[in-house]
Order: structure tokens, then C-alpha cells, then sequence
């Protein structure tokens, strides 16, 4: 078999570890929705274990976090590496204050669907005169 010098290229880079504080090499794509009472997130996740997912909200920030592991691959059999694997962090800060007590998360199928309800306006009160 000849030498394919760009095909060894791009298995090594496949392989290849980043270093301890590199920037992320992958987002999972994500959909935001917004209903009149809460923020809907959906992040594509397959592969990812509930384990390997850390989800924190803060003020109107969610963050998220998560690693996806890279199989074993063997560099002389890999022609092409597409999917995301390693460390991912995602932010997201919604124009409205959110209720960080009510957050609910669940994984199926691959998708990971976050539920963050938006905090109730405050209709005021009529204060009297007197």
C-alpha cells in the first residue's frame, strides 16, 4: 500500500489529544426555544453519559458542560473523523430572569432537553392613597 502522507495527517490530528487547558474542539449543535413561560434548550448529545454532563444556572446564565470520549481508533485504518470528541462548554444567557429552582433536564435518545422556566413578572400592587 503506498504512503498517503494527507491521510496520516488527518488521523494523527483525529488522535491527537489536546493539552490541559486547550480551547474546546467541539459544540454540540443546540435549538433555544421560547415559550410565554419558560426557555426550552435541546443539545444533541449522543454518546454522552448523564454522568459526563454538569448543567449549572446562575443569574440568567445556563452553562453547560460535558465531555465526549473519542473511542479507540487505530490511525492506519481511520479515513475520515466527523463527529465531535473531548471537552465541551456552552453558555447561554437568556434576556429575561429565569427560576434557577425549577430547571429540569433530561437525556433520551441522544438529546439532551433542558426546561428553565422564566421567573413570574411581578404584576405590582395598587397602593392606596390615604
Amino acid at each position: 500500500m503506498p504512503w498517503d502522507p494527507l491521510k496520516e495527517l488527518l488521523a494523527l490530528q483525529t488522535v491527537e489529544r489536546r493539552p490541559a487547558g486547550a480551547a474546546s474542539g467541539w459544540e454540540p449543535p443546540t435549538d433555544i426555544l421560547e415559550t410565554a413561560t419558560a426557555y426550552l434548550v435541546a443539545v444533541e448529545l449522543p454518546g454522552v453519559t448523564r454522568d459526563a454532563i454538569e448543567l449549572a444556572v446562575a443569574g440568567q446564565t445556563l452553562t453547560l458542560r460535558g465531555e465526549r470520549l473519542l473511542p479507540p481508533l487505530d490511525p492506519r485504518h481511520v479515513l475520515r473523523v466527523e463527529r465531535g470528541h473531548g471537552s465541551f462548554h456552552r453558555r447561554f444567557t437568556f434576556p429575561e430572569p429565569v427560576d434557577s429552582t425549577a430547571v429540569e433536564a433530561d437525556l433520551e435518545e441522544g438529546v439532551l432537553t433542558v426546561t428553565i422556566p422564566k421567573l413570574a413578572a411581578d404584576p405590582g400592587r395598587r397602593v392606596e392613597v390615604t
